[in-house]
């Protein structure tokens, strides 16, 4: 099926999220077995607009997450739920991340003030077990409003909260170009890299 001009704005009425066009071919859906399965995601001139307003400690998009967060607080019993898609594609797709309450100076790449455009991707075999995700990234785009532009990302990756793990790492950008054949890194939390 397909989703033409999607719209979703915050509580402050910016936008929130926008899609010209969102192309999904399911594969298998197990609701007993908690099995989401797609053939192809295809998100195509895609606007993605995460902010923390000044003076809030929650994004967003905080409202559609708890909107749809269980107030049941008992452990489930039953399988844990596995997201999986063959193929997932981006098309001209932007995304911000604007953090109100940064105070960096307007210098570089602002990691409180990200707005990138021309994100273009091909991912296969992308799927969700408990708190990993694995995914193959074929190619992967962008340009950042700094002046950055990643040319070509590459990977075969598993991301946990405690570990980001490549295989066949390859980056190039204007001015390096990165050929790893593994590279680890561990943390504690998400939250480790603020630093």
């Amino acid at each position: 099926f397909a989703l033409r001009c999607v719209y979703i704005e915050d509580q402050r009425k910016d936008t929130l999220l926008y899609a010209k066009e969102i192309k999904v071919d399911l594969s298998r859906l197990s609701l007993e077995k908690k099995i989401i399965s797609f053939k192809k995601i295809t998100l195509n001139k895609v606007y993605f607009n995460l902010k923390q307003y000044k003076g809030d400690s929650v994004l967003n998009l905080d409202f559609l997450i708890q909107a749809f967060a269980s107030s049941d607080t008992t452990p489930s019993t039953g399988p844990p739920l596995k997201l999986a898609a063959k193929k997932l594609i981006l098309i001209d797709t932007r995304f911000n991340f604007i953090d109100e309450n940064d105070t960096a100076s307007n210098y570089g790449m602002l990691y409180g003030n990200l707005r990138v455009t021309n994100l273009n991707t091909e991912i296969n075999d992308v799927r969700m077990f408990q708190d990993t995700i694995f995914c193959d990234i074929q190619k992967l785009s962008l340009k950042e409003r700094c002046g950055f532009e990643l040319k070509e990302f590459s990977t075969k990756a598993k991301l946990s909260d405690h570990i980001m793990d490549c295989d066949k790492l390859k980056i190039k950008t204007g001015l390096s170009n990165i050929d790893v054949q593994h590279l680890t890194f561990s943390y504690n939390v998400y939250r480790d890299w603020q630093d």
